[in-house]
């Protein structure tokens, strides 16, 4: 069971529209239960709410450097399962905020998360426009082929291709467009707002609540 300020889960979560689109219930004593979420996911939201911080690698995830080691594609299968946890909780800072981690730990994940972890989790489990969407686009964009794109394991979703044209379209009207991933990808790593869902909303970036 997990103790939070109602005050401090409002800021981060819409949790009327939550509990209505989840089906979830408080009981008598006001402890809201949700028996589908995974507790070790939870913890990692509660503790960013407090914090801003999004932590859950052990010690034996990292190298002697301190950083993630380089199979990475189970933490960036927990960072998925934590930004949908988000996505469920109505919390666009909670999602912002994985999404961030999520990001620079990339260049660690193998192909099979990339090309179809990824792509599963995005066009399957989510609707509409959001962070996790545009990020799984904008890599196939950047590192695809054609028959990628083909054998593509949402290549039947038709939001997939969809927003795929769409991106495509802006980059064309950008006469750098080849280089366009790239400057963004480095621009996200300086704490650019590039996949934040917050964008599509009228909240301020989480980084300026902590």
């Amino acid at each position: 069971m997990f103790s939070i300020h109602e005050d401090t889960l409002t800021v981060h979560c819409d949790l009327t529209a939550a509990t209505q689109q989840q089906g979830w219930k408080k009981n008598r004593a006001g402890v809201l239960q949700l028996p589908e979420e995974n507790d070790e996911n939870f913890d990692v939201f509660a503790r960013f709410i407090y914090s801003g911080k999004v932590r859950f690698v052990s010690d034996s995830d990292k190298d002697e450097n301190g950083q993630t080691s380089p199979d990475s594609d189970a933490s960036c299968d927990r960072l998925m399962r934590c930004w949908l946890l988000g996505y469920r909780l109505q919390s666009v800072t909670f999602r912002d905020a994985v999404i961030d981690v999520l990001f620079e730990n990339l260049d660690r994940a193998s192909e099979a998360f990339l090309d179809t972890a990824l792509f599963e989790t995005a066009f399957q489990q989510t609707e509409g426009f959001n962070g996790l969407r545009k990020l799984a686009v904008d890599l196939a964009i950047d590192r695809w082929q054609q028959k990628d794109f083909v054998k593509a394991p949402c290549a039947d979703i038709a939001d997939f291709w969809k927003e795929v044209s769409l991106r495509l379209i802006r980059y064309r009207q950008d006469k750098r467009h080849e280089a366009a991933f790239q400057k963004r990808m480095s621009a996200s790593k300086q704490q650019n707002c590039t996949y934040h869902d917050h964008l599509l909303t009228e909240r301020p970036c989480y980084r300026k609540l902590f």
